[in-house]
């Protein structure tokens, strides 16, 4: 064999050798970089995820006192075997006579925040409630978004009005107050200057019940399962509604947290609220 064609077959070998190395190079930074960027997208998702748990989480439980600083002279509410029954969008004539008769059955008080058309043609009612040992407090005229949101005036004058109707009728002074549909997203730094300004004790909750959805009676055993997996870490605040399908199933609900060792107690101006 002559060198030249010796020269030109040992030439072709080192090309293959080098094509071969710069091959495995290639596939080998390919997919470095490819798991450096499919680890990004998993950080990134889970970071997404987090957060939207983070913001239900907020929205579903309140938390207390958010608005301004804590007032010293406010007492925490219980946590344990207490629990806190709150009603809304009352006086009902046919709802609220059952509620009472029932909490009275269980040894039970509530906190109830009403509406101001619906207090001023059931006077009667409000004042068996606070008669009965139960707090009362102002949902506001309206519950429309588009008018008790107009403005933090707005909100503040629904919610000085029905204040005045319910402290008349019962002789009482109350400063409880709860926002339509809740705190978030509604109750803006505004919103929260006028509350302090007026004096007003803003309560949202930590148990929603849903009973204005689960009319069939579903809402108690929403609501129980709700208290166990919050008893001993956070309050017992429990949503619910002066209605009928709710007055209808609520005796399930009270003989749960009675045979289960639960107090039910009502909320007052001396403790700081609970908040989204």
């Amino acid at each position: 064999m002559s060198n030249a064609r010796k020269k030109s077959r040992k030439t072709n070998r080192m090309r293959k050798i080098v094509l071969g190395i710069l091959t495995v190079l290639f596939i080998t930074l390919g997919c470095i970089s490819w798991d450096a960027l499919a680890g990004s997208k998993s950080d990134s998702t889970r970071g997404n995820t987090t957060m939207l748990k983070h913001i239900f989480k907020d929205r579903k439980i309140g938390h207390q006192n958010s608005v301004g600083k804590k007032d010293p002279s406010k007492t925490p509410l219980e946590t344990g075997k207490v629990v806190y029954l709150t009603f809304d969008d009352g006086p009902n004539p046919i709802a609220s006579e059952k509620i009472l008769s029932l909490l009275d059955k269980y040894n039970a008080k509530a906190t109830f925040f009403m509406l101001k058309p619906h207090i001023e043609q059931n006077l009667d009612i409000v004042k068996k409630m606070v008669d009965r040992g139960h707090s009362v407090g102002s949902h506001g005229v309206t519950h429309q978004v588009s008018q008790i949101y107009k403005s933090p005036e707005s909100f503040a004058s629904e919610m000085n009005d029905t204040l005045a109707v319910i402290n008349k009728a019962t002789n009482s002074k109350s400063h409880l107050i709860r926002a339509p549909y809740g705190s978030k997203p509604y109750i803006t730094a505004p919103f929260k200057a006028v509350i302090k300004r007026d004096h007003f004790n803003l309560w949202d909750w930590t148990v929603d019940s849903e009973d204005w959805k689960l009319a069939n009676g579903a809402f108690v055993n929403n609501t129980i399962q709700q208290v166990n997996n919050l008893v001993d870490t956070r309050p017992l605040v429990v949503l619910m509604h002066e209605k009928p399908t709710t007055a209808a199933h609520l005796e399930k609900l009270l003989e749960y947290f009675q045979k289960n060792g639960y107090e039910m107690k009502a909320l007052h101006d001396s403790m700081e609220p609970i908040q989204f």
